[in-house]
């Protein structure tokens, strides 16, 4: 999944698997070792997801509402 963010071994790659921390056992390897920009698209994909999708959600309870 992180192949992208930084170059893991095997047990880093367990452990962030198991703890969901790709950055954080890239960066505890040196900080320098992961791509930040990247891990920065995904914070911001991760902050617009919610609010993206309650509006999708109610504007297709408005239409299934305004047709019914």
């Amino acid at each position: 999944m992180g192949s992208r963010l930084t170059q893991l071994t095997l047990m880093q790659g367990f452990c962030a698997e198991t703890g969901g921390a790709i950055v954080g056992v890239g960066a505890a390897r040196r900080p320098s070792a992961v791509r930040w920009a990247i891990a920065g698209h995904i914070l911001i994909a991760w902050i617009v997801t919610i609010p993206a999708a309650a509006a999708i959600a109610a504007l297709a309870y408005w239409l299934v509402g305004a047709f019914s």
